[in-house]
């Protein structure tokens, strides 16, 4: 696997792969369930049945973070800028919204041209996600896409699509519209030709527009 991908670690960071104290990051945004929940206590379930509905006590709560950890370096300055820039993408997509806007006009905005750093920590912030939820289910840690979280790549491997969420389009035209939040867990694309994994999928949505 050696450069492409390193073997799962207990207790290593799902970024850099050192063993050290690991915190767990967000599945979904902590400043978009802010903006959305307040500090409500939430409702945790999942479209199909399944698992029975879970209580989450505010934004902080541990239901709501990966079970795979970061140490405190990429917790924190390594991917900030990365943090603060979905912040600011996420402000603006609601602000396309209000004016019925397709959510991925956002990136005709000045701002995100092509290869620019706001641009690339978008995707960093991305990134960061997926070497998360990797690390939940124990796979392997890919190599580049952690260094391009964390800034030490430059090279995206990243692809964004943001529209609409259905399961939400649904739901709201028989209960209205409701604060409302998903993570969609992690797929694994197969190429046909080769019989090989061709691309790692997850996806979030917060209500107005789904990203994977």
């Amino acid at each position: 696997m050696g450069f492409l991908f390193e073997p799962y670690q207990d207790g290593h960071c799902c970024l850099c792969g050192v063993a050290a104290p690991l915190t767990g990051e967000h599945k979904v945004k902590a400043s978009a369930i802010r903006a959305m929940f307040g500090s409500d206590k939430m409702v945790i379930g999942q479209f199909g049945g399944g698992q029975a509905y879970r209580n989450a006590q505010g934004p902080k709560a541990k239901a709501l973070h990966h079970s795979a950890g970061l140490c405190a370096d990429c917790n924190g300055a390594r991917t900030q800028p990365a943090d603060r820039e979905f912040d600011r993408l996420h402000k603006l997509t609601l602000a396309h919204h209000a004016v019925e806007s397709d959510p991925i006009t956002v990136f005709e905005d000045e701002r995100y041209a092509e290869g620019g750093a706001p641009y690339l920590n978008v995707f960093r912030y991305f990134a960061k996600l997926l070497c998360c939820q990797m690390g939940d289910v124990h796979g392997p840690r890919p190599v580049s896409v952690s260094a391009f979280a964390t800034g030490e790549l430059d090279h995206n491997r990243v692809f964004l699509q943001i529209d609409g969420d259905p399961n939400y389009r649904d739901w709201s035209a028989v209960s209205g519209e409701h604060a409302y939040a998903a993570h969609g867990g992690l797929a694994i694309i197969m190429d046909r030709k080769t019989e090989r994994p061709s691309r790692i999928q997850r996806e979030v949505a917060w209500r107005i527009c789904t990203l994977r």
